[in-house]
């Protein structure tokens, strides 16, 4: 392999591995914000619509207002 290939290569497993952590972070956070369908209040999350999922969106997040507090959050993971 020639050196031209091999910085290709790694630059490509960089891109990978960021990508990898970022998409298992952002999955952690939005379980932690879920709370088991819980808000802070006591209230539940109650689905209301998924958004992005358009032209050029390849995310789709998942907006819930709490039945309670009325707060509004956006998931990254869809939840029942």
């Amino acid at each position: 392999m020639d050196s031209d290939l091999k910085s290709r290569l790694f630059v490509l497993v960089i891109v990978v591995l960021v990508w990898f952590i970022f998409t298992e972070c952002n999955g952690a956070i939005s379980t932690d914000t879920w709370n088991h369908g819980r808000c802070k209040c006591g209230g539940h999350w109650v689905y209301q619509q998924a958004i992005g999922r358009g032209r050029y969106s390849l995310d789709t997040h998942y907006i819930y207002k709490c039945d309670k507090c009325g707060r509004i959050v956006e998931l990254t993971n869809y939840y029942q």
